[in-house]
């Protein structure tokens, strides 16, 4: 197998209301319905209430290869899913990815809670070691290593936008 690189850095969505980019995420807000309803994927009659938001399997199957969808726990449909609409919405606007997205190299932009994210520690002097949340830096690492092994080993390279030109 020839070498191969893996840039990761794009935006997609999977949720109880669509699946997609920010354009779909906008849609499905903007239509004020509730993605709440009685929980499905599993038994909840022990549980005081029995609703939930659920992503729909018809979701996920709509992304993934059913043969490679057979393989796989519904944790990692999720995060596959999730990295295919991001190679699709690729250009998201004001993140890292968007470099090389521009010249055609497909781009990923992995995106967590946001704890304390948009606080004004984030990003300065004092948003210091002792602030990480190690339990969450553990989950991340284990989607980009996880996302990163299955790229670098697909069959065929990852669909490419064509180049933009540079200005």
């Amino acid at each position: 197998m020839p070498d191969r690189r893996v840039v990761v850095t794009g935006v997609g969505t999977i949720n109880a209301s669509t699946a997609g980019g920010r354009d779909a995420l906008a849609g499905a807000l903007a239509l004020n319905r509730s993605a709440i309803g009685p929980v499905r994927g599993f038994d909840a009659a022990a549980f005081t209430s029995r609703l939930a938001a659920e992503v729909d399997d018809a979701i996920l199957a709509s992304l993934i290869d059913r043969d490679a969808a057979r393989r796989l726990s519904r944790i990692c449909r999720l995060a596959l899913g999730a990295c295919v609409l991001a190679v699709r919405d690729g250009n998201t606007g004001g993140t890292d990815h968007q470099s090389f997205d521009r010249v055609g190299v497909p781009g990923f932009n992995f995106i967590q809670d946001p704890i304390e994210y948009s606080i004004r520690t984030h990003h300065s002097n004092v948003d210091t070691y002792e602030r990480l949340v190690i339990d969450d830096l553990k989950q991340a690492a284990t989607v980009v290593a996880w996302t990163v092994y299955h790229i670098a080993n697909r069959d065929e390279m990852m669909p490419r936008k064509a180049p933009r030109p540079v200005p």
